[in-house]
């Protein structure tokens, strides 16, 4: 598995099999733990590439590079990102978005087609948000657990 670190400091992390086709993952979180979790869990659910990132200001940056998303997971509320530019580019290349911070305004989430996951969230609550989004990332195994 290669690790490239480009200049804007996304780590992309390629697909297990090599598969340049593999579902790009988008994810933005601070949380070195729990960022090792989701990509445990992605990983487990079936071969893809991953591009993480730590900061919210780094969001942007790495989706002006990157191909289509397939789901992006991002540590941000609602009102942090609508509007803006990683908003904009999340939906131009058709991607699936989870926040998982906290966030009053579900009703807002919802109604712009996102998932929301509430802290602290598990494996299962994980897969259930994205089977909701219809986010496939491959056959199903064994997982770890958040």
């Amino acid at each position: 598995m290669n690790t490239l670190t480009p200049p804007n400091g996304a780590q992309v992390t390629e697909s297990a099999n090599g598969t340049p086709s593999a579902p790009l993952v988008f994810i933005q979180e601070s949380d070195v733990f729990i960022s090792e979790d989701i990509i445990a869990v992605m990983r487990a659910m079936g071969d893809c590439r991953i591009i993480h990132v730590r900061d919210v200001d780094d969001i942007a940056p790495a989706l002006a590079r990157a191909p289509q998303i397939a789901v992006a997971l991002i540590e941000a509320g609602f009102a942090d990102l609508v509007g803006g530019e990683a908003a904009q580019l999340l939906a131009k290349q058709g991607a699936k978005v989870i926040l998982t911070a906290v966030s009053r305004d579900e009703q807002q989430i919802s109604s712009a087609g996102w998932g929301m996951l509430r802290r602290p969230f598990s494996d299962p609550m994980l897969r259930e948000e994205l089977a909701r989004l219809g986010v496939a990332i491959g056959a199903a195994s064994k997982s770890p657990q958040l």
